[in-house]
């Protein structure tokens, strides 16, 4: 994702590269929870361990939560909206819609993941349609071919009918 913008202007004049993750500029650090990074790079070391190398800023990325991309996107807090603005809009090259739409349905599947992992009932299939519809809008907004690799490999529908 191409942070350096936003990075390099959060920084206050210090040069942050695309290796946001590995050197995360004050803005960042201040969105990203500090333990969410210190986790994601505890779970690099594990993933990585027998490689023999440091951790790369990809095994960082690969790392990060859900929910710690859920609450970089924009909002009222004018980190955020600078964060959407000078960088992760770039994450999303098909949206068609207002950033605001954009948050909702990520916000929906967030909830409804954290459902799912908590082992809580779902309430109504009618909401995990809703959310299914989501995560294929959101999907093609990020990429029509990632979109239809989830729809033909999704087992949600087949559920759904039962």
């Amino acid at each position: 994702m191409p942070m350096e913008p936003c990075s390099s202007r959060a920084s206050s004049g210090r040069n942050f590269g695309s290796d946001w993750l590995l050197d995360p500029a004050p803005l960042l650090q201040r969105l990203v929870r500090e333990n969410e990074l210190k986790t994601a790079h505890r779970r690099a070391q594990q993933a990585i361990r027998k490689q023999k190398r440091p951790v790369a800023h990809a095994d960082l990325l690969a790392q990060l939560s859900f929910g710690t991309w859920r609450f970089l996107l924009p909002d009222k807090d004018p980190g955020r909206q600078l964060l959407w603005r000078d960088a992760l809009h770039a994450a999303f090259p098909q949206l068609n819609r207002k950033p605001r739409q954009l948050v909702e349905s990520v916000d929906g599947i967030y909830r409804l993941r954290n459902r799912v992992a908590h082992l809580e009932p779902l309430l109504s299939m009618g909401e995990v349609r809703r959310q299914y519809e989501n995560m294929r809008l959101v999907l093609g907004e990020i990429s029509p071919t990632v979109q239809t690799w989830f729809v033909s490999n999704q087992r949600v529908t087949a559920v759904n009918g039962q």
